[in-house]
């Protein structure tokens, strides 16, 4: 995808189906199931590119925006360390969530241990399970 490129239908609407679900780190991490949400471009690994359409993750305005421990003021680096858990690995869990609304080529992982064999670490037992949006 080319910096500033627009949606195409298909994109839009997948993006309308991320935005449909609540905040997925406010679910995450605080158990709440009914924050609005944001579409938010994961960030890692794309250089100076804006992420695909396909990569976005659901965050509230709290999580997204400029505010103190937000992605974009935090960033990528510091965003896992403040939160226990990274971009890549929510990004992972909407794709396991709205699978059957991925084109080829964006499928997910089966589990969260195929992509990061510590995530064991990562959630702590009495945490939502992502998987269960």
């Amino acid at each position: 995808m080319r910096p500033g490129e627009i949606a195409t239908a298909a994109e839009g609407r997948y993006m309308g189906r991320v935005a449909s679900l609540c905040c997925v780190l406010c679910r995450f991490r605080f158990g709440i199931t009914d924050s609005p949400a944001l579409v938010h471009h994961v960030r890692t690994g794309t250089g100076k590119m804006r992420a695909s359409h396909y990569d976005t993750i659901p965050l509230c305005p709290r999580h997204h925006d400029a505010y103190p421990g937000s992605l974009h003021v935090l960033g990528v680096k510091q965003f896992p360390t403040t939160y226990g858990i990274s971009e890549i690995d929510l990004l992972l869990s909407v794709h396991r969530v709205l699978a059957e609304d991925l084109p080829p080529g964006h499928e997910a992982p089966p589990d969260p241990y195929s992509v990061n064999p510590h995530w064991e670490l990562v959630l702590e037992e009495d945490e939502p399970d992502l998987t269960d949006f």
